[in-house]
């Protein structure tokens, strides 16, 4: 039995439901920022692929998407500090070391970020781009409004389109992961997360035929996916500690647990790879009949 397309007007509708997110905002202290920013962050980038996904169906979609991207551009400068807090925490939990040394690591990562990032200018990047997604949900309300009388309602999204990431995602041998450079494992995950956010869309509609695939997609998407963040984090992570001014034993200690567990994390890739596209494939064949 072929599995169900979302219609346009049903993924748009998904998207129109997450923006909410943004119209909720409680910024009581810095903590709350970071994880504000990282929440706005995903919202965007699930917004862009939904808008890709009916590029022929709205022209304004394109206009959108360049927006919504350069949005993301701006907050990821802010993210950085919070990755690489947050992966010194993990450190702790994975290896034995005294936390003494770690916290003087994150205090001195914390000032060196510090001395680079202006909160309030933070605060006021942030609400630019919340402004601008609440112009975008309000274009959003006024398209689903003129479409649920139209005939492009039942139009269902480009079947090519999701085929095309399949292919790209298949593309990639779990042999190939040893030898792929870190960009090459970046631009991967960000298919994974393309189909993530797709599988996300097409898995929380109510009535539509066999969604459990796309519930499989969803779940291996989001493993393989976080897995190549956390690893490209202590990528970053690394990087940042190679341009310390000091030469301390700690900072090469740090530098040599930061290789270390990326080695780690980038051992489970494979697996994770092979059970996604098990998973696509076996949708891919249920969808030629959606085509």
């Amino acid at each position: 039995m072929a599995i169900q397309l979302l219609t346009f007007v049903e993924t748009l509708t998904f998207l129109s439901n997450q923006m909410q997110i943004v119209r909720v905002s409680s910024l009581q202290t810095e903590e709350d920022l970071d994880e504000k920013i990282h929440e706005v962050r995903k919202l965007i980038k699930v917004a862009i692929t939904v808008l890709w996904l009916n590029k022929p169906f709205w022209t304004k979609a394109v206009i959108w998407i360049e927006k919504l991207k350069s949005a993301k551009c701006r907050l990821g400068s802010m993210r950085d500090r919070r990755v690489l807090l947050d992966c010194i925490e993990k450190l702790k939990k994975q290896y034995p070391i005294p936390d003494k040394e770690l916290d003087i690591i994150s205090i001195e990562i914390t000032k060196k970020k510090l001395a680079e990032a202006n909160i309030k200018l933070m605060q006021k990047q942030l609400k630019q781009t919340q402004a601008e997604l609440l112009v975008f949900d309000d274009e959003l309300t006024e398209l689903l409004d003129d479409l649920v009388r139209g005939s492009e309602s039942i139009r269902h999204v480009d079947y090519n389109r999701i085929q095309r990431v399949f292919d790209q995602i298949a593309s990639v041998n779990i042999q190939d992961f040893a030898y792929l450079t870190e960009d090459e494992l970046h631009n991967h995950r960000k298919r994974v997360k393309k189909l993530y956010a797709i599988s996300k869309a097409m898995s929380q509609v109510k009535g539509k035929l066999a969604p459990f695939a796309w519930q499989k997609i969803l779940k291996t998407s989001k493993a393989l996916g976080e897995a190549l963040g956390e690893h490209r984090d202590f990528s970053l992570l690394l990087n940042r500690v190679n341009r310390f001014d000091d030469t301390e034993e700690l900072y090469h200690r740090l530098s040599d647990l930061s290789k270390k567990e990326a080695k780690r994390i980038a051992k489970a890739f494979p697996l994770m790879q092979q059970a996604l596209v098990t998973d696509i494939e076996s949708l891919s064949h249920s969808l030629v009949g959606a085509a």
